[in-house]
């Protein structure tokens, strides 16, 4: 599964306000490389301003790779934070679940969130920023 890439949160708020990385998720999509799990699919349904919103991200959803978790991901994603805890860095439970998810998966991750970055300095995980995805 390593040509599918998981677009965070950041990156489809700012695709929906038309901002920065609107090419390049436009590419992913077009290439069908584009993926999300339920972690992001929660962030952004709850953030949703109304129903058109809604169902705006559903037909997305409809259309999307969706990445699968299991239990032992979040098991992995508490080891990954404890592991960088001891280090003196203290992340997010679902920074480190998003990152553990494309970990498991072999795929990389596009963000504008550079807790992410933190993460890939300690691990194998792959980030694709706006200056390279």
């Amino acid at each position: 599964m390593t040509d599918k890439v998981l677009i965070d949160t950041s990156v489809w708020i700012d695709f929906f306000r038309a901002a920065k990385g609107k090419d390049k998720i436009e590419i992913l999509l077009y290439e069908n490389k584009a993926a999300y799990c339920g972690l992001i699919a929660t962030e952004l349904l709850r953030g949703a301003k109304g129903d058109e919103e809604l169902n705006i991200l559903n037909d997305l959803f409809s259309t999307l790779c969706r990445i699968e978790e299991s239990y032992e991901t979040f098991y992995r994603a508490g080891v990954l934070g404890y592991s960088l805890a001891r280090k003196g860095i203290n992340l997010s439970t679902v920074d480190l679940a998003i990152a553990q998810i494309c970990l498991d998966n072999e795929i990389s991750i596009f963000t504008h969130d550079k807790h992410f970055d933190i993460i890939a300095d300690h691990s194998a995980l792959s980030v694709l920023s706006q200056d390279n995805a």
